[in-house]
């Protein structure tokens, strides 16, 4: 037989080139083979997740990183001896010999021991890990108390840039959001951001917002965080000032070593492609009333009142910019640590709304308490634009006097600045109504600033000491507010007229705490850890309010024509309006005094059952005194009360890595100073008071919670939570002491509000793919009087009061999380989309029974790519709302005058009142750590 390939073999060059990856292949199987293995924590088996392992040989040297499973492979090595070393944060460093076989693959196990052995070892070791995904699931699982943690590491690849979108990706929390879009408030579990508080490190934190204790979240920048705790169930040596959960900023610690770590990034808002950014100079702003800097008695000039900020600038899709750079080391033998870091935002925000306004309401023509229905007669257009700068700036220095005492300071300081743009058109539903134009141009500045030290003693091996004292001053500068109106007589007119006063406000407060804690801590064996301690904080608030009304309209010619605000014609008419407002209800000042006892155990029953348990004692001191008329009851006020919180957790362990925990607590709500003062603001519809006979809340607490982590990346949590509260505070309507006309406060109602749910927390990953995720069932309901407007027998309009039984302003029944993942360690991708869902939520309560507006179900997608290269060089792109997700306020009743409200009805059975627009962010950049 005749074989045609040695011909061809003979006969082409090909055969050289066959021959050559024959004899490569074969020398390829006989003497490069493979090297595999797992890195492991002996003392619990967690696979360590990111470990560089090296293999160095006498002619190569390559390096590797572990995957999710502590997994490791080096392909194609040739035969012969390799050192193999491995190296993780805060283990001690790994070394074997081992040989390469002529076939098969090689597998070792490597153990990394914990380096910690004192003291200053642990807290230099712990530093760097805290910030890791790992560390936050270690953490949540070895708790006492039931906690989310979010960790650096997830904060830096995800799509957030502010903590206030960061925490909206948390089991249980949903987010009010400022009128930029960004999550600015925190609902805990259905109850709204009165019930929790916020910390750092433990410290809460005064707020610049005058009306509230509440910290705008929008202001801190992410990448500032080592972790942040939502904590779920209280302990005797928190606060009990939470009854829906505290949120606690742990900031980052002092490296082991020489570290700097950098990112910028730059992109833009694409609302801003189909409009123009329109901005202001602010330059000619004065921070101060004309009366701040002359005295209450001065008569203010037309010339104190600059209106070069109603000149605006329009710039087409604005780029953005976020920087942020951190330095630290360990020196003096490691004894000294310092961090100093930095961030600087600047983000062009925008929407676009439509307003429904004018709410009339209809009269019921019979006299039983039927809910009334309603009516708008105007629908406003508003474009705003908004130039956001946050600056955030943190230094930390720690000392280890030896491996029994340790002394820390911290700073933090944070400025949000915003200017804000709203151009507004204001149209009537009937054709022949003028059409109004708004121009509001406002600048605010806030700020938080803390300082902090610290110190711990280990007076013997069963005696330990810390303590803290901290100073922190919140502001709130919102100086010049201006707005300008015009108007054209109807919609065929061209030529712009000015009628109304020009308007211009100040607004200043500052929020002070002073604060001191203290604990010893007492070990007499290995089954009783005894803990007790206390603290103090004294606060001062001040808020200063102040306005003026330049008249536009002209003696004995009326209203002028608009040309620009450079050559309106504006004087003081009536003649009191060029002097302070001195009694007005925004002035006040007032303090606040909390002192805390407490005492509490950790008992170990067993191996496997922990109980937590103790007693909290706070006493509270509230005064104020407001500028309100001397002819007005409680200008002053004082209260004084105390409230024993009595907690205790329990953990049973079915395995390492599986628990049942049941947890109870008692907390209160204080009310604001704010609230407190009787303003008796005069609005449209009705008074706005505060309530001087306002009491706190109390509240019983239960938690259940099963939680098992498979591994550090896989893990199932199901819990239940059951919440009663006493004297909640909630808006409701009642006749003013000096009018007959109808006053909306806050108030206690008569019978308690409920709040329960379940939680459900998921990840898995099947090699480098991945998928986690959370939902959260919640109902709550809470009784407040609400108003109906009828008829009375002799056709006058009358008001009657109904109960009415409703969800907690803010609460969505149904709140999820689901993230699709990659990542690959050893390839450097780390990619996440990420869905938000919240469910229908109550966004303003009305005052008329069954006439709330609620915001309407909505959900945000949003992207993360990151990839890393040598030499700790990453890139990467966040992108937010891909889908373009539109905000959506009605009012859950039928139109019954569908005739003046066409469009404002998208179905029978609810009206349409407010559609705020929002489109994609998309940001790239690079960021480095060496």
């Amino acid at each position: 037989m005749k074989y045609w390939f040695p011909s061809l073999f003979t006969t082409y060059p090909i055969r050289d080139a066959f021959l050559a990856i024959v004899l490569l292949s074969s020398s390829t199987a006989v003497s490069a083979q493979h090297l595999a293995g797992k890195v492991k924590d002996p003392s619990n088996n967690d696979d360590l997740i990111g470990a560089t392992v090296t293999v160095s040989g006498k002619s190569i040297s390559v390096s590797n990183i572990t995957e999710l499973d502590g997994s490791f492979r080096f392909k194609n090595l040739p035969v012969g001896p390799y050192k193999v070393t491995v190296s993780y944060i805060g283990y001690k460093p790994f070394e074997e010999q081992v040989e390469i076989p002529r076939s098969g693959e090689r597998w070792i196990n490597v153990h990394l021991n914990s380096e910690a052995q004192n003291l200053t070892e642990l807290v230099i070791a712990g530093a760097a890990d805290r910030e890791s995904d790992e560390s936050a699931r270690k953490s949540e699982l070895k708790a006492a108390n039931i906690l989310n943690i979010v960790s650096a590491k997830a904060i830096e690849i995800s799509p957030d840039i502010s903590l206030g979108n960061v925490l909206q990706r948390v089991s249980g929390v949903s987010m009010l959001r400022s009128g930029s879009g960004d999550g600015q408030f925190a609902i805990i579990r259905g109850l709204p951001n009165r019930y929790t508080y916020s910390s750092i490190n433990g410290i809460i934190l005064p707020s610049p917002d005058p009306q509230t204790r509440a910290i705008p979240l929008d202001m801190f920048p992410a990448n500032l965080m080592e972790r942040v705790e939502i904590i779920k169930s209280l302990t005797p040596n928190v606060e009990g000032n939470a009854i829906g959960g505290a949120t606690n900023l742990v900031m980052k610690e002092a490296p082991n070593s020489w570290q700097v770590n950098g990112s910028i990034a730059t992109g833009a808002n694409t609302i801003f492609s189909g409009r123009a950014f329109s901005g202001f100079d602010r330059s000619g702003f004065s921070l101060q009333s004309p009366s701040e800097k002359h005295g209450n008695g001065y008569q203010a000039k037309v010339s104190d009142f600059p209106t070069s900020q109603l000149r605006f600038n329009q710039t087409k899709l604005p780029l953005n910019l976020v920087s942020n750079l951190s330095i630290g080391n360990r020196i003096l033998g490691k004894k000294l640590g310092f961090l100093l870091g930095g961030t600087y935002i600047r983000e062009y925000r925008g929407s676009n709304s439509l307003l429904y306004t004018g709410q009339s309401i209809i009269t019921n023509n019979t006299q039983e308490t039927i809910a009334n229905s309603s009516q708008f007669t105007t629908v406003q257009n508003r474009q705003y634009s908004y130039l956001q700068s946050r600056l955030g700036l943190q230094g930390k220095l720690d000392y280890q006097i030896d491996d029994q005492n340790s002394i820390k300071l911290s700073g933090i300081f944070l400025r949000l600045d915003e200017k804000q743009h709203r151009n507004m058109v204001q149209t009537g539903l009937s054709q022949a109504d003028e059409i109004d134009y708004f121009d509001r141009v406002v600048f605010t500045r806030k700020t938080i600033a803390n300082a902090a030290v610290s110190g711990y003693h280990k007076f013997s091996p069963s005696v330990s000491a810390d303590w803290t004292g901290s100073y922190a001053v919140a502001t709130s500068t919102r100086p010049n507010w201006t707005e300008l109106s015009t108007f054209r007589k109807n919609q065929y007119s061209d030529t712009l007229y000015v009628g109304n006063p020009l308007n211009f406000q100040w607004l200043r407060s500052s929020d002070k705490d002073k604060s001191v804690y203290a604990n010893i801590r007492y070990i007499p064996d290995k089954r009783v850890d005894i803990t007790v301690g206390g603290m103090i904080r004294w606060k001062d608030r001040f808020s200063y309010y102040n306005r003026y009304n330049l008249n536009t309209v002209l003696a004995g010619l009326g209203v002028q024509q608009y040309l620009s605000a450079q050559q309106l014609q504006l004087s003081f008419s009536p003649a009191q309006n060029a002097f302070a407002d001195s009694t007005n209800a925004n002035n006040y000042s007032g303090t606040e005094t909390v002192g805390g006892l407490y005492a509490m155990g950790k008992f170990y029953l067993g191996s496997r059952v922990e109980l937590l348990a103790g007693v909290r004692q706070e006493v509270t001191r509230q005064q104020y005194d407001s500028r309100i008329s001397d002819v007005l009851d409680a200008k002053t006020g004082s209260y004084k009360y105390a409230d024993l919180l009595p907690s205790a957790n329990l953990k049973y362990k079915l395995t390492d890595r599986q628990n049942i925990r049941a947890s109870y607590f008692a907390g209160i709500s204080r009310p604001n100073i704010y609230e407190l003062v009787p303003t008796l603001i005069n609005g449209d519809l009705y008074y706005e008071s505060g309530n001087p006979n306002l009491k706190h809340t109390r509240s019983q607490n239960v938690d259940v919670r099963y939680e098992n982590f498979f591994s550090t990346t896989n893990y199932v949590i199901i819990g239940a939570f059951y919440k009663n509260l006493i004297n909640p505070i909630e808006t409701s309507f009642g006749s003013a002491t000096s009018t007959a006309k109808v006053t909306l406060q806050p108030t206690n109602p008569d019978k308690p509000a409920k709040d329960y749910g379940l939680e459900l927390l998921f990840s898995k990953f099947l090699g480098n793919f991945g998928v986690s995720g959370n939902y959260t069932y919640i109902q709550s309901s809470v009784t407040t009087p609400k108003l109906i407007q009828q008829l009375d027998k002799a056709g006058n309009t009358v008001g009657v009061l109904k109960d009415q039984r409703r969800p907690l302003q803010g609460q969505s029944s149904h709140i999820a999380n689901l993230s699709l993942l990659y990542k690959s360690a050893r390839n450097g991708w780390n990619v996440q989309a990420t869905y938000v869902y919240t469910g229908k939520r109550i966004s303003v309560v009305s005052l008329y029974y069954g006439l709330d507006q609620w915001q309407r179900a909505n959900s945000q997608l949003d992207l993360s790519v990151n990839k890393s290269f040598i030499g700790g060089i990453t890139a990467f792109v966040k992108a937010t709302n891909l889908l373009g997700a539109n905000i959506y306020q009605d009012i859950l009743a039928s139109n019954s005058a569908e005739q003046n409200t066409s469009g404002a009805s998208g179905a029978s059975s609810r009206m349409l009142v407010q559609k705020d627009v929002f489109k994609q962010s998309v940001l790239a950049g690079v960021r480095l750590s060496l």
